[in-house]
């Protein structure tokens, strides 16, 4: 933020040597400091802007520039004291040093000064306290300019260009060549650079012209043109784009929009030099033979009239009188492309107010998870104090959609996202160090961590297998759960199958020296010392069922309990379809169908015995859901459709009945 300096040749005149006392800061503050609404010596247009303060300058000095820093401190050079001034923002004298002929001067934001020296032809570095620096460019700059990124604005008033620096000293661009022409620069004399990096340069052609950024002329007529201007010195931009002219010997601001379009003029000075805008846009004049620095009242408006100036408007022309800003670029919400500034523009952003790059959309309903209040779009809330679309939680499983929010062991992790659901310590699939050892679990809802799986080893684990010697006979139904017996023989009906019995007559002998093992005789008599007991002992008995062949259902095949499950005379000893459905045991996958029920040719079970209602076949877990069951009741359906079983009349009479039922903890 800086104003120019203005040679006054052919006006110069130094103070005579009498005069050339040194005056610190301090003296100038007790001379007299702010002469508030100093009467005005000339006309002032009506819409004039405000003169709020002027602060008196040393009377033998010739001040030409100033320039103000970001905290909105102002510094002034006097080229007859060869003195830089520094002042709070309320005129208080803060600091000042010596610096050889000063002329033009620039603050960057570091606070570091720039000083174009008129004797030595070169630009002088300070440190904030005033120290100087290393040469910093040998550049005969009489006006100088530090723009908002930190470039340092040359114009050197011989070879009649402006060049632009980096802090560093490093060449950057050269704007202009010398000449008379548009785009040509006569001795330059002030500078200004806007927002939008456009340079204005003052020049002894009495014009002003306006550079891009790339130091391209651009055709804007100010005041009509070359020659239009009374040795015009200063030159200032507002943060609306309108350009603010001294005038030395017009004594006169003249002040015009962006495009070229006269808006006021006013004139209370001797010989204007130096003009510098502080951040609530008051307008900082030098006027240099009245030995004053003049400010005016700021100059903004309200374009978009939601009630806040311009100049502190971080939307001027977009009605945003909250100010909202979420990104804090200064840029308003109401007018920033990209309010969370992550690069992504907001009509595409699917966080408009949380920055996210990457665009991450879990559930792909158009909002970033990080701003959506259900990431899994499960419609149970992440975040219970953010119901947005969602309602309950917190979600326990936050990117696992899971509605009922199912928790088996309650440990807060929902069954979708918990390695070890039952909290057994076996993972339900895989390994996960920090929770569980090495799965998967072979009864992943049901805790048991000894994973035992005997006798039928089918992966899984008895304490939830529905029939775990997988003889096709779920185990509330078995007489020997945990020994295969597809028969079901119990000779002495005790409930105990023969297969697990450990005296199947019950005669209280054990099998193992029972001489008659199917037949009671506890007294054990062998009259022929055969091995074979009197009560069971028959010549004509080739199969030794104890059982004579003329009464044996199955005459070649042990059956002493004579069971016959279809009822068509042939034991299931040596029955080949023991239940009558027309399918051989072998493939027959539900062993023991009730007579008359149909069943599935391809594999001998009805529809009841493929969907319980208890649960999912083979196994002893309810069903997840009502649907689930009635989804199995009509795909079961179909096949029998498909088989020419049922009509389709009798599968929708099927499939409407499973609707109704209650199976499935509907």
């Amino acid at each position: 933020m800086n104003g120019c300096h203005l040679d006054r040749s052919p006006l110069n005149r130094h103070r005579s040597r009498s005069d050339r006392r040194r005056y610190s800061a301090l003296s100038i503050f007790l001379m007299a400091t702010f002469l508030v609404f100093a009467a005005a010596t000339a006309v002032v247009a009506e819409d004039a802007p405000e003169l709020v303060a002027q602060w008196p300058m040393p009377i033998n000095g010739l001040t030409n520039s100033v320039a103000i820093d970001s905290d909105d401190n102002v510094y002034v050079t006097d080229r007859n004291l060869f003195r830089v001034y520094k002042f709070s923002r309320d005129g208080t004298p803060l600091h000042d040093w010596r610096s050889v002929c000063p002329l033009g001067i620039g603050v960057d934001s570091t606070g570091h000064v720039y000083v174009g020296d008129q004797c030595a032809n070169t630009v002088h570095k300070y440190d904030p306290s005033g120290v100087e620096l290393p040469t910093w460019v040998s550049d005969g700059a009489w006006a100088i300019f530090v723009d908002h990124n930190d470039f340092v604005y040359a114009g050197n008033y011989h070879e009649r260009i402006v060049r632009k620096y980096d802090t560093d000293g490093n060449l950057q661009l050269v704007i202009g060549t010398p000449g008379t022409g548009p785009g040509e620069i006569c001795n330059p004399r002030g500078i200004a650079v806007d927002q939008s990096d456009n340079v204005y340069v003052t020049d002894t052609c009495n014009r002003v012209q306006k550079f891009d950024a790339l130091g391209n002329h651009v055709t804007v007529s100010y005041g009509g043109g070359a020659g239009s201007f009374a040795a015009p010195t200063g030159v200032a931009v507002d943060g609306s784009g309108n350009v603010y002219v001294a005038e030395e010997w017009g004594q006169r601001i003249r002040k015009f929009e962006n495009d070229g379009t006269f808006i006021v003029s006013w004139g209370a000075f001797n010989h204007p030099q130096g003009l510098a805008l502080d951040s609530g846009e008051h307008l900082f004049v030098v006027d240099s033979e009245h030995d004053l620095i003049k400010i005016y009242g700021a100059i903004s408006a309200d374009s978009d009239d939601d009630g806040i100036d311009d100049i502190d408007d971080n939307c001027p022309n977009d009605s945003n009188p909250d100010q909202t800003d979420t990104d804090l670029d200064a840029a308003g919400d109401a007018c920033d492309a990209d309010d969370d500034n992550d690069t992504v523009a907001d009509e595409v952003d699917n966080c408009q107010f949380t920055a996210n790059l990457d665009q991450i959309d879990l559930d792909m309903d158009g909002l970033g998870d990080l701003c959506d209040a259900d990431v899994d779009g499960d419609g149970v809330c992440d975040d219970p104090a953010i119901p947005l679309g969602c309602a309950g939680g917190p979600d326990n499983c936050p990117i696992n959609p899971n509605a009922f929010q199912t928790d088996t062991d309650l440990d807060g992790a929902g069954d979708e996202c918990d390695p070890d659901d039952d909290n057994d310590g076996v993972c339900d699939i895989g390994e996960d160090a920090d929770f569980c050892a090495a799965g998967p679990d072979n009864c992943p809802a049901t805790v048991n961590p000894g994973q035992a799986d005997q006798p039928d080893g089918d992966g899984i684990g008895d304490i939830c297998d529905a029939d775990d010697d997988n003889d096709g006979i779920d185990d509330v139904d078995d007489n020997c759960p945990v020994v295969a017996n597809v028969g079901q023989d119990d000779n002495d009906i005790d409930g105990a199958g023969d297969a697990c019995d450990a005296d199947d007559d019950d005669d209280g002998v054990p099998d193992g020296g029972d001489n008659c093992q199917f037949v009671p005789n506890g007294s054990q008599v062998d009259t022929d010392g055969d091995g074979t007991g009197d009560a069971c002992n028959d010549a004509n008995d080739r199969d030794g069922d104890e059982w004579s062949d003329a009464l044996d259902n199955c005459p070649d095949a042990p059956n002493s309990n004579q069971n016959d499950l279809d009822g068509d005379g042939q034991g299931d000893s040596c029955d080949p379809d023991i239940d009558g459905d027309g399918l051989d045991n072998g493939p027959d996958l539900c062993g023991g169908t009730s007579l008359g029920e149909l069943v599935n040719p391809a594999n001998g079970c009805s529809i009841e015995q493929l969907c319980p209602c208890a649960g999912p076949r083979g196994t002893n877990v309810s069903w997840k859901n009502h649907g689930k069951y009635v989804s199995c009741i009509a795909h079961a359906t179909n096949d029998f459709v498909a088989a020419g079983l049922i009509t389709e009349e009798e599968k929708s009479a099927r499939v409407s009945a499973a609707g109704q039922s209650d199976c499935g903890n509907k």
